[in-house]
Formats: C-alpha cells, structure tokens, sequence
C-alpha cells in the first residue's frame, strides 16, 4: 500500500473520459530500432497552458519536437489525461523532415488536475541500417476555481484547493491499481511500479536496477508496445473512451516489464521482456 501511495505522488492528471482526436490517420507505427547517440533532438517539448478564461476556461494543449537533422520519419505521440482519466490521444507523422508541431484546446470549468507526456520519434536511414531516435516530454497543469475565478499552477504548493484535489485523484487512481493488481493476481511486492505518466523521470535517469542504455531500450520498446495496443486501438475512434492512467509494473528481477490498463471496462495486460 504505501508503495503504490508514493507512486502516486509522481503524477498529475484528469476526469471523466472526454475524448478527442485529431482528425488524421495514425501511421505508421512506432518501431524500435537500435538508438543513434550521435544525432538526436534539438527540441522536443510538451506544454499546457491555461486560456481564455471566462465562465470556463480552455487548456492549450502544444507539442513541438525539432531534430538535429532531417530524418526517414519522423513522428510524436501524446497523451493528455483530466484527473487521472484519458481525455485525448494525438499522434503525428511526417517523411523526410526534421520538425513535428501540434496544437490543440480543449474546454471545462472545474477545477482539474492536466497531465499530458509525449514520445518524439525518429527513424534513421543509412544504406543497410536502420537506427532511432527518441525522448520524452512531459507537463502538468492544476487549474483551480477561487473566488469565480480560474488560477493555473505549473508546479505543486500547498493551497488547500490542490491538496484536496489532489487527495481525490490518488484516492481513484490507488483503487483503481489495486483492482488491476487484484484481477491480474499480481503481487506488488515483487515489481517497482511507475504511473505511465511518470516515465518522463527516466528520460535521463535509469530505470530502477538497469542501466542507462538499458533504460533507453526498453524506454523504446514499451513505446513501440504502447503505440501498437494502447493508442492505436483507440485513437481515430469517435467513441468515448474510459480509461485511467496505466500502471507500469518492472520486476525486480529486471526480466520482464508488465503494463496494466482498463479501456472501456476491459482489462488488459502487456508483457514486455527486458533482455535484448
């Protein structure tokens, strides 16, 4: 228990599944290849930023990724989560270019808990090899309602609004991992477990019993796994979608890496061995 409540000081997220996409086909797919150190990302960001506020307020929603050079392709990923809850996917691609750039808004007059992480990707060709490229980005955004007025906080404080908030929102997340945990018949005991919200922490820092490069690797194949099961699925559909914020489970074995989800009341778990 008190592993899975100092996880869940790592996130920030948001409510009911409101859904949106962005109207464009989501291809191809993210495929690892072994990562190219000597090129990489000149900028690579994610940013909520709190508009035109009124009787409501809308979320900006920007990712904006730019690499050294112009790659085969390249593409970002992100996810946007209200409350603990999805509340957008957005994918884009482009061939032979170095720049990806996104916007969006979206609307509510509550006080929220925003969170939203992108993957930026990039495929490398080079005569008979084929090699990658790739990071994290990640924001956050409380919006709180005082005095019929919006405020937007970029970090956490102690105003008694966002601690009650924030209190809320790990309350349904804790027992919604635990019921995940349950059904799975999964002992917690015997993984490190990561919010997904959270791998942002490993962008530079290694997962925990593996090194750095080993981080980068299976940084990149989860990716892959998620892309495939978790966002392609979903992403171009107009329904709407109820899922919480998935569980990354390692083993402390450092043998094998579990992601736990709920899409629409269904149950899912990936498995992703950690060996090359």
């Amino acid at each position: 228990m008190k592993k899975i409540i100092l996880i869940l000081f790592f996130i920030t997220l948001t409510s009911v599944g409101i859904y949106f996409a962005n109207g464009m086909k989501s291809s191809p797919t993210i495929t690892y290849f072994p990562i190219d150190y000597g090129t990489g990302f000149e900028v690579s960001e994610t940013s909520l930023q709190l508009d035109d506020v009124m009787e409501s307020y809308n979320v900006l929603w920007n990712v904006h990724s730019k690499t050294e050079v112009p790659m085969y392709l390249r593409q970002d990923v992100s996810l946007l989560y209200k409350d603990g809850m999805l509340h957008g996917m957005r994918s884009k691609w482009r061939e032979n270019t170095d720049s990806i750039s996104f916007s969006e808004h979206t609307s509510d007059n509550k006080s929220r808990k925003w969170e939203a992480i992108s993957f930026h990707y990039g495929e490398i060709h080079s005569d008979e090899t084929i090699n990658s490229t790739q990071h994290l980005s990640h924001d956050e955004l409380y919006v709180l309602k005082e005095n019929n007025q919006f405020l937007g906080f970029h970090k956490y404080n102690n105003e008694s609004n966002l601690i009650s908030l924030d209190k809320e929102i790990k309350k349904k997340l804790l027992a919604h991992w635990q019921d995940l945990l349950f059904y799975f018949h999964i002992d917690m005991n015997d993984y490190h477990l990561v919010p997904l919200t959270s791998l942002y922490l490993y962008q530079e820092n290694p997962l925990p019993n593996l090194d750095q490069e080993t981080t980068n690797r299976v940084m990149g194949q989860l990716w892959e796994g998620l892309y495939k099961n978790y966002i392609i699925p979903y992403i171009d559909t107009t329904e709407t979608l109820d899922s919480y914020v998935p569980l990354i489970l390692i083993d402390k074995e450092s043998e094998t890496l579990l992601v736990l989800f709920e899409m629409n009341g269904k149950k899912e778990k990936l498995i992703q061995k950690i060996g090359s």
